[in-house]
């Protein structure tokens, strides 16, 4: 029974450090914050919001209106994500 508390104390541990990072946090830094307060931990990078570097912010729109409002897409190679700004012109 103590297994099963372990595995299910470890898999909350790396949930944290997963979702943390998949929302652009520290994930490694969310894992060990976990491991000494699990269910908080889980529940407060739950009620995160998602973390924005970028100075654009992404909108999701259909092509043809993206075009007709003056929307662009392009590449992030930092990161490799498409992400989608408004032209200066």
């Amino acid at each position: 029974m103590e297994f099963f508390g372990l595995v299910g104390y470890v898999v909350i541990c790396i949930m944290t450090g997963v979702i943390a990072s998949n929302k652009g946090r520290t994930g490694f830094g969310w894992f060990v914050f976990s491991i000494f307060f699990p269910v908080i931990g889980l529940i407060i990078v739950l009620c995160l919001c998602r973390k924005n570097n970028s100075r654009n912010q992404t909108v999701i729109i259909g092509d043809r209106e993206m075009e007709k409002n003056g929307w662009y897409r392009f590449n992030d190679y930092e990161d490799g994500e498409l992400r989608t700004t408004k032209s200066k012109t």
